[in-house]
């Protein structure tokens, strides 16, 4: 275990990932006996170790009004494995606020490069950290299961009558359009007593009430399903005692595709005949002991939630609060008519592995529909890409790659071929050894490996292996279709 004193003795700089020297200056909301180790350099946002809590890391953040203080890492190593999965400070700090797809999306828009790459290379090349799997999940389960009542702050902070967020949890129930699922921040919606329910493919969707706020209509939604289903589930894959990673590609897509919950949804509604689209959303589970219950022990958002709407404790829940912005410039002054539409997101199923050889042709089938196809591939060959592309000058870049031409027969738009190795990992020049992984440059994959370009006037696409640094000869790539498990559903809340 990597302590925070063994790390500064290394001397690795964090300031390019969003995390400066610490100097010494506390804010009002800085709890009580904190140890500063360092500062993001915007609106006072600084981390701290906390007296009483171990190497527990927390952000503070003076500006996010009642809403100040958040464990990122239960202890300085997982920390540091965040900052690697995350390329930075500020999606850490952040995730507190955001759901999954909002995170990703940052993520995806915050992608390092330059000194920030640089930097990373150093980091997981001096620590032999690897970055956190499931950055997002870990951060949600370390809050979720979070005493904020136990952050001690300061006399002076308590007698200004701000509103901390250890108080939270012993506020009245209220619902804003800014505070999330986990804490009210801003003025509350008034609230409108919807009381349905119903299935959806066997999972109970509970809709206990919505509430009307300046911005738009937040909606309040539980999915449950019964509690031997889910621990059927659990047990089938074993999952109180393997990490996520652990599995293989085919195993994760069917793990997601067999979950008892239904995930990835979008969700829209329609208010008085206007249809409102979800803008954000944020969420946190319920889970009863016996079927992993025990790791949400003190999640507070979750129990409030089900007391609140007296909802069945003994079923796992997913809990989600979805917030739609109104479409004209003043809220409804009523709802008479209220209906929700969900829809299931898509799923990568993998129907085999294939080592593809021009002109080879290969039988697939869709592991959902069972329709067959025909996969033949055009063209194989080797590319490597201009390394005066790269950012920087102090990490070594993979360049070279495989890629291939081919068509599906019957096409299938939700198709891809994408390497099953996530290629070779960037290291310091000069070296041989690894460093930090990289997933993709520019169009050659995306956050889950290579893509396909599809060519609309004869469906021909071609698939990019991941990088490597010498030109890889075999590559066996993972044929995926895109299915959904659910579809979509619509209900009438309100008439």
């Amino acid at each position: 275990m990597i302590t925070y004193e063994e790390f500064a003795r290394l001397g690795v700089p964090l300031a390019p990932l969003g995390l400066g020297e610490p100097d010494g200056v506390e804010y009002f909301c800085t709890p009580r006996g904190a140890k500063i180790i360092g500062r993001a350099g915007v609106d006072g946002i600084h981390c701290c170790f906390v007296q009483g809590f171990g190497e527990m890391v927390f952000t503070v953040s003076p500006m996010n009004a009642g809403d100040y203080v958040h464990p990122a890492a239960a202890n300085f190593e997982d920390f540091l494995r965040l900052l690697l999965a995350c390329g930075g400070f500020a999606a850490i700090e952040q995730a507190h606020a955001w759901d999954e797809e909002r995170f990703r999306a940052f993520l995806m828009e915050d992608a390092p490069e330059g000194e920030r790459l640089a930097a990373l290379g150093e980091l997981r090349q001096k620590t032999g950290l690897e970055p956190m799997p499931e950055p997002f999940r870990y951060i949600k389960e370390l809050q979720a299961g979070f005493d904020y009542s136990s952050i001690p702050y300061s006399e002076e902070f308590l007698s200004r009558n701000a509103e901390p967020a250890a108080t939270a949890a012993a506020q009245d129930w209220k619902v804003t359009w800014d505070g999330g699922i986990w804490y009210p921040r801003g003025r509350a919606g008034r609230e409108l007593i919807v009381g349905r329910n119903f299935d959806w493919d066997g999972v109970r969707v509970d809709v206990p009430a919505a509430y009307m706020c300046g911005k738009g209509l937040v909606l309040d939604l539980c999915m449950s399903v019964p509690v031997e289903r889910f621990c059927a589930f659990v047990e089938k894959w074993d999952l109180l005692h393997r990490e996520f990673d652990s599995f293989t590609a085919e195993e994760r897509g069917r793990i997601e595709f067999e979950h008892p919950m239904i995930s990835g949804i979008s969700a829209s509604a329609a208010v008085n005949g206007k249809v409102l689209r979800e803008k954000k959303s944020s969420g946190t589970a319920w889970m009863p002991e016996g079927c992993g219950g025990e790791r949400f022990n003190g999640n507070q958002a979750a129990e409030r939630f089900m007391e609140r709407y007296g909802l069945d404790k003994s079923r796992p829940c997913s809990i989600r609060r979805i917030c739609f912005p109104w479409t004209t410039k003043r809220a409804p002054r009523s709802i008479n008519r209220l209906s929700l539409r969900l829809t299931a997101g898509s799923i990568g199923l993998a129907a085999g592995r294939i080592n593809a050889v021009a002109g080879g042709e290969y039988k697939l089938q869709n592991p959902v529909t069972g329709q067959e196809h025909r996969l033949r591939v055009l063209g194989c060959e080797q590319q490597k890409l201009d390394p005066r592309g790269f950012p920087g000058d102090t990490m070594e870049y993979p360049a070279c790659c495989a890629c291939v031409s081919y068509k599906l027969e019957p096409d299938s738009p939700g198709f891809k071929l994408r390497d099953s190795s996530p290629g070779d990992s960037l290291r310091p020049r000069g070296s041989s050894g690894g460093g930090a992984s990289i997933a993709s440059i520019g169009i050659i994959g995306g956050a889950d490996g290579p893509v396909s370009i599809i060519a609309a006037s004869c469906r021909e696409r071609t698939a990019f292996s991941s990088l490597y640094f010498d030109p890889p000869e075999n590559v066996e790539w993972l044929a995926e279709f895109s299915v959904s498990a659910h579809g979509e559903v619509e209900a009438q809340l309100l008439s």
